[in-house]
């Protein structure tokens, strides 16, 4: 056989790294007896790195241990081009009670969530140090949970806060850190915003609206905040934020412009939902206003862009979404499988004759042989 070609010109040479992508992406095909052409298979080297996931939700996990775990990486993994280091999960939060004391306990739902006084996620001063801007004294105001109950896990409980002044809280020191060892930062968020933020009324950056104002509302017109609100993450205490309101573009691009005054170079969005592909399409926006960051990464000459990858959460991926986002290039990621959690099933459980369940492989396999999902410049995220 001859070498395999891509519309008119050769496949591009296939870097060591990722042959095992492609040889996944024909793997799932296989299950629907369909071989895509190599245009389908290979389409770039997408951002790699190494992600925590929320496998350091106590106190452990903190700005020391999060600098030996780059210089690790920098050794091991940066030759083979993983140099995004992901600050994910529950790491982003808090350890303290009520009064500045911190836990002895690792219990995730003990941790206070920081936000600035515009509702964007900062960073926790006790864990991480270097993010502290000025004196910090006074900087934030911090509440405890809202309820009497500690084992209340509704929304109506939500977690800890904690509201910072703006510009008192700044990743930039841990990013320019990575950035003198070849690697880049990278960011889990949420959709949405958090509900203390719209239980406090916190404006929207350079608008005239709170944020209670921008996100989903009740029949009587008040901010849904009780009960399956259509745009709620199930997992996290965020609201949905609607897309149409004049104030929900602003929102977003605030938060994007924190997370490149910080040099973040790649973005997780969480909890993304197939009903809500307004409000994609708001932080994709978002995401593509930034400009190139300045300042060097050792080593590196690639241009420094923010890449943003959607990750469906709880809701699951939808082969309409992803045309959705491959049409739109609302993403430079979308991720078509589901929630990995380990076991062999999770991988190459086949799908049910409605075309739900499966493993990865297989729901990967409906994706692309369906929609032709990355076609148009959105990487297919499998490498």
């Amino acid at each position: 056989m001859g070498s395999p070609t891509c519309r008119s010109a050769p496949c591009p040479t296939m870097a060591p790294r990722c042959r095992s992508a492609v040889l996944l992406v024909a793997a799932a095909a296989l299950l629907h007896r369909q071989q895509p052409a190599c245009a389908e298979m290979w389409l770039g080297t997408p951002p790699m790195g190494w992600d925590s996931f929320d496998g350091h939700p106590g106190g452990e996990y903190n700005e020391s241990y999060a600098r030996a775990m780059a210089l690790i990486q920098a050794e091991t993994l940066l030759p083979s081009g993983y140099d995004v280091v992901m600050h994910e999960g529950f790491s982003a939060g808090g350890l303290l009670a009520p009064g500045g004391i911190p836990y002895p306990e690792k219990a995730a739902g003990h941790q206070f969530r920081n936000i600035d006084e515009f509702g964007r996620p900062v960073a926790d001063a006790s864990r991480w140090p270097s993010s502290v801007v000025g004196s910090g004294s006074d900087d934030c105001a911090c509440d405890a949970r809202n309820c009497t109950d500690p084992e209340d896990k509704s929304m109506d409980c939500t977690s800890p806060v904690c509201i910072c002044k703006e510009g008192t809280r700044s990743m930039l020191p841990f990013a320019e850190f990575l950035n003198s060892h070849g690697l880049r930062l990278g960011l889990w968020t949420w959709r949405g915003v958090h509900l203390a933020a719209v239980e406090h009324k916190l404006k929207v950056k350079g608008t005239q609206y709170t944020i209670d104002q921008i996100v989903d509302r009740n029949k009587d017109g008040t901010p849904c905040t009780e009960g399956r609100c259509p745009g709620t993450c199930p997992w996290f205490p965020s609201l949905g934020v609607n897309a149409s309101h004049p104030g929900a573009q602003p929102y977003y691009d605030s938060l994007y412009e924190l997370f490149a005054s910080w040099k973040v170079e790649y973005v997780k969005a969480d909890c993304e939902d197939g009903r809500r592909l307004g409000e994609t399409l708001a932080q994709s926006n978002a995401a593509k206003k930034q400009p190139l960051i300045a300042g060097a990464v050792a080593g590196s000459d690639k241009p420094r862009t923010m890449a943003l990858s959607l990750s469906p959460g709880t809701f699951g991926a939808q082969v309409s979404s992803g045309q959705f986002i491959a049409a739109n290039q609302a993403a430079t990621m979308y991720r078509i499988t589901t929630d990995f959690w380990g076991g062999s099933g999770a991988v190459f459980g086949p799908l049910s004759p409605g075309g739900g369940g499966g493993g990865s492989i297989a729901r990967a396999s409906l994706h692309a042989n369906a929609s032709l999902i990355g076609a148009n410049g959105t990487t297919l995220l499998l490498c």
